[in-house]
């Protein structure tokens, strides 16, 4: 009996809707525990992801925002006053001594009060506030910095000068 390729002789054929093979009848009972695993992973994926996006701390960088934007006009006028007198103020970190060294130049003169906040872009619960006083010159001041938790710093300073509120701001690597 000649038979071709694609076709199996009928005597040879499984009774009864059996299947050809043995082995797809093993593993074919094991597809709906491959979907439920599937479903099981992206269901804990979710969960992980939605656990880890609720316990991030994302509160405002600055709790009165709404006050400070009303305030914005006078802020960039004294900002635009620290430009103007900036080029003799320096404030820089030192390494060896781990303090912040505000240094208003030597043409200054005094008294001077300035209002030195320490302003962590990263978490705001680390923000603090000094207060420098000078009485005579020179005015330089140092802030410890031993206890801050090092990365980007931003070093806000306001001063009144000669009539005039000064503002700046400095970015510094702790």
């Amino acid at each position: 009996m000649s038979t071709s390729p694609n076709k199996i002789p009928l005597q040879d054929r499984p009774a009864g809707g059996e299947r050809e093979s043995s082995t797809w009848r093993q593993g074919g009972k094991f597809w709906i525990y491959g979907i439920f695993a599937a479903f099981g992973i992206f269901i804990s994926g979710v969960g992980v992801f939605l656990f880890i996006a609720f316990s991030q701390n994302f509160d405002l960088v600055e709790d009165n925002y709404y006050e400070q934007d009303l305030v914005y006009d006078a802020q960039q006028e004294r900002a635009q006053n620290g430009l103007d007198f900036g080029r003799d103020l320096k404030v820089e970190y030192d390494r060896p001594s781990k303090n912040i060294r505000v240094d208003f130049g030597a043409d200054m003169r005094g008294p001077l009060q300035a209002r030195v906040q320490l302003y962590r872009p990263a978490d705001a619960r680390l923000d603090e506030f000094h207060t420098l006083e000078f009485n005579k010159a020179p005015l330089r001041g140092e802030i410890d910095a031993r206890h801050l938790a090092a990365g980007k710093w931003k070093v806000k300073i306001t001063w009144e000068h000669e009539g005039r509120e000064h503002f700046s701001e400095v970015e510094l690597e702790i």
